[in-house]
């Protein structure tokens, strides 16, 4: 179940509660209704009741100066306008979600004839095959210190960390496409990004910072921000920068709202 169902169906769950409780405190309520007598200089309030000996007639009693039955009968005309609109929005959900499919890539393949599913899926969106063909071909990589990547992710990548690894493994199960620590060159610099990202013809850069608690490690990641800008990489357009907490932890709903947020959002694949 996709985020938007999720949250209309918690949606639809609390209108059902709020009806079931609106209706209970209505039927607690005096019966008629609240009316008003308007004169020169005030308005007088009224209440309007059934006459129980003469059903055809109707009671009209001052009630101005008694604030407790004025207040109930004002919450009485609330709830029943709440209730009303309740009960609309609650079979509108209902009829959306019994009939709602959400128009993802599986959901929209499984509406093809058979001969069509049996295809590769990459033959569908070319945007993919141009990725996944970026993805395999050679590219210089850091090589410094390769003792280090003793993280190996499912598909025989090795890597640094466990919270590199955890990105992987989410990028990888999404077919999104990417070079781990791709040399990039600027002037005399070389930097190497965790993630290097092809989406649609664009590259995007994954950064995740590990060990902010170290002023060295701080300090150098401040200065290569301040590089990466010059170069045009910067994170409200094409880089993604993540931490661990300062125990060295990783949450990860943070990863993946990243991913949905400023990967997903932008491919026209998948």
């Amino acid at each position: 179940m996709k985020d938007q169902d999720i949250y209309l169906t918690l949606r639809l769950n609390d209108y059902r509660n709020r009806l079931k409780k609106e209706r209970k405190e209505l039927r607690l309520l005096p019966d008629g209704s609240l009316g008003f007598r308007q004169s020169s200089s005030s308005t007088e309030y009224v209440h309007l009741y059934k006459d129980k000996e003469l059903d055809s007639s109707y009671i009209r009693k001052g009630i101005t100066k008694n604030d407790h039955i004025t207040s109930k009968l004002a919450r009485k005309k609330y709830l029943q306008a709440s209730i009303k609109m309740l009960e609309k929005e609650i079979s509108l959900l209902e009829n959306y979600l019994s009939r709602h499919i959400e128009p993802t890539t599986q959901n929209i393949l499984d509406t093809l004839p058979l001969k069509y599913q049996q295809l590769p899926e990459e033959l569908y969106f070319p945007q993919k095959r141009a990725g996944q063909k970026w993805q395999n071909q050679p590219f210089e990589q850091n090589s410094k210190n390769l003792h280090e990547k003793v993280h190996i992710t499912s598909k025989g990548l090795r890597v640094r960390s466990k919270s590199e690894l955890i990105i992987a493994e989410k990028l990888d199960a999404l077919g999104i496409p990417y070079r781990y620590e791709a040399l990039i060159h600027y002037k005399n610099l070389t930097f190497s990004p965790d993630f290097t990202i092809y989406l649609n013809g664009v590259l995007k850069y994954w950064e995740h910072c590990g060990m902010m608690s170290d002023p060295k490690y701080r300090k150098y990641n401040t200065w290569k921000l301040d590089i990466y800008e010059e170069m045009g990489i910067v994170p409200w357009n094409n880089l993604i920068i993540t931490y661990d907490t300062v125990d060295g932890a990783i949450n990860s709903s943070v990863i993946d709202a990243e991913i949905s947020n400023k990967l997903l959002s932008s491919t026209i694949y998948g």
